[in-house]
């Protein structure tokens, strides 16, 4: 399980990728938290020793930013899930 905040590094500079930016820096800059839960497993079975499987949910608590930008989103927060196999050399 792991929580991470995240925040703009200048107010007033855009969020990448997003098309997003408040130039007067009025929209403030935290961006929200993450949630991650995830569960690995390695199996023990000599076929399978060298791969490793994970699934996992993430919830995004978006901020206020996306409240206060112009032309911002729907404040609505963000679910998804992910499943994952390592190989390992």
């Amino acid at each position: 399980m792991s929580h991470r905040a995240y925040w703009l590094a200048d107010k007033h500079g855009a969020y990448v990728g997003s098309g997003l930016q408040d130039r007067t820096g009025r929209s403030g800059s935290f961006l929200g938290n993450m949630l991650d839960i995830s569960v690995g497993w390695d199996p023990q079975w000599s076929f399978l020793k060298r791969v490793s499987f994970d699934i996992g949910y993430s919830h995004i608590f978006k901020g206020d930013y996306f409240d206060k930008v112009p032309n911002g989103p729907e404040k609505a927060d963000t679910n998804y899930g992910y499943t994952m196999a390592t190989l390992k050399f």
